[in-house]
């Protein structure tokens, strides 16, 4: 009798090579706890009957229930960080019109023609600025971005003088239809920053003060490479200046002191400085810098200790002498 279209003998030597496959195939890895496989086919096998006692119906919903895998979770679409690329676009073209704005003077509108048409230009010279950035950009209804930028701009001071100020712009920008377009002259505003120079507390010292003296004894030989700069520092201190000094001149402008200074300091007291100074460079551009030093009374006079990264922030108990 033949068993599925085969001869028992074909189905005798179909079996021979099914026990010497067996025989070849590595141990199967189990499980170390066997209870689990065995309560796994206790449940299926309750599964299997109540769908057999509910009928061919039941049985049709158990095999679709056991083939169908289960749907995979759906991740949440990112928020967007930072600027959208129209805004991006926006901010860049206010940085371009705002560098434009400070270069035009009356004898040469050329940089601002292609930003604003029939806009007078009153000013005889170009306005010296530097670092300009894009701080923010706010889009409003569709299409109008307004762009804030910073930059530092040199202005002459009520005593004459020239300083270097943070100062923050507002610029309307048109977008519609993708075609960018500045709406108006930029809009001066209150700048914001995170650093308040009345909370540093550094009061002001007088330029008779020997703690000036000290300050600008070790600050001109440090940026200038002239002069002895061991004469003004502790010894013992790690100070070295810079290997290329590239300034010729250093003026102190402000130095303050964020404790009491006294009349007559003992060795080994100690007072931090905030000192501001403006320095040339040999091309004759100047830059204005704020060093925090250490200083520290040696044999009746102040000596630098350390030259500091970062402000000393406790809160003094009395003012420093002016």
């Amino acid at each position: 009798m033949k068993l599925f279209g085969r001869s028992k003998e074909a189905n005798d030597a179909g079996a021979d090579e099914v026990e010497e496959a067996v025989d070849t195939i590595a141990p199967m890895r189990t499980e170390a706890w066997t209870g689990g496989a065995s309560m796994g086919a206790k449940a299926l096998s309750a599964l299997l009957f109540g769908a057999i006692a509910c009928g061919p119906v039941g049985l049709g919903v158990w095999a679709l229930s056991g083939s169908a895998e289960a749907p995979l979770p759906v991740a949440a679409a990112p928020s967007p960080v930072g600027l959208t690329a129209a805004e991006q676009r926006a901010g860049a073209f206010g940085e371009q019109f705002l560098s434009a704005y400070f270069r035009a003077t009356r004898d040469d509108t050329a940089p601002l023609a292609e930003f604003l048409t029939n806009f007078e230009v009153s000013s005889t010279v170009a306005v010296e600025y530097r670092d300009l950035v894009v701080a923010g950009v706010d889009e409003g209804d569709e299409g109008q971005f307004t762009v804030t930028l910073s930059a530092l701009v040199n202005e002459v001071t009520t005593s004459g003088q020239m300083q270097w100020v943070n100062r923050q712009y507002q610029v309307a920008v048109s977008g519609v239809d993708s075609t960018l377009a500045v709406v108006a002259p930029p809009m001066l505003v209150q700048e914001e920053t995170g650093l308040d120079t009345t909370k540093r507390d550094y009061p002001a010292v007088a330029s008779s003060s020997p703690v000036w003296t000290a300050a600008n004894d070790f600050l001109v030989p440090y940026f200038t490479g002239t002069g002895d700069i061991t004469r003004s520092v502790t010894p013992g201190a790690d100070l070295t200046p810079p290997t290329s000094p590239n300034y010729v001149a250093i003026d102190l402008v402000r130095v303050g002191a964020h404790e009491e200074i006294p009349a007559e300091p003992v060795n080994g007291e100690v007072l931090h400085l905030e000192a501001t100074i403006r320095a040339t460079a040999a091309a004759e551009s100047v830059h204005t810098y704020v060093a925090w030093i250490t200083v520290t009374s040696r044999d009746g006079r102040w000596e630098v200790s350390s030259l500091d990264p970062y402000p000393f922030t406790t809160t003094p108990t009395e003012t420093p002498n002016a």
